[in-house]
């Protein structure tokens, strides 16, 4: 498991991270078996997430979302710096087209630049207004 760092970081708020991807036709059975195994290693690897989705869009036949929460800010560098992420994002490279993140939260700035420097699209959308969160620190992901 990766654990994450018991500093003040620790007792922040979930981050979500939404990841859309678009994948070249002749690739969407490796892409989605990609997938699939990437989601099985990270669940099993990672202690500071809570909830985990890989979804296609009706709309757009080779459109796909991930959807993952994590606990807090450590909790998420310790998913990108997860050699498993390295992996699945160089077979991205080469089964998808696009990927482009958008991290909802807040975080430091410093992990800002560390997931923008992995070179895909990033948009943050910092928090407002939240709620449940209390329901969220508590969640364990099985």
């Amino acid at each position: 498991m990766i654990k994450t760092d018991m500093s003040t970081k620790e007792e922040g708020n979930p981050i979500t991270l939404v990841t859309k991807v678009i994948v070249k036709d002749e690739m969407l059975t490796e892409y989605i078996e990609l997938a699939d195994q990437t989601s099985i290693a990270i669940r099993s690897s990672e202690e500071g997430i809570i909830f985990q989705h890989f979804g296609k869009n009706d709309q757009h036949p080779n459109s796909y979302t991930w959807i993952e929460i994590f606990k807090n800010e450590y909790a998420l560098q310790a998913h990108i710096q997860n050699p498993i992420q390295y992996l699945y994002n160089a077979n991205h490279n080469y089964l998808g087209e696009s990927l482009t993140f958008e991290i909802h939260g807040n975080i430091s700035n410093s992990l800002i630049k560390e997931i923008k420097d992995i070179g895909y699209p990033t948009e943050i959308i910092s928090t407002e207004i939240s709620s449940n969160i209390e329901l969220l620190k508590n969640f364990k992901y099985s």
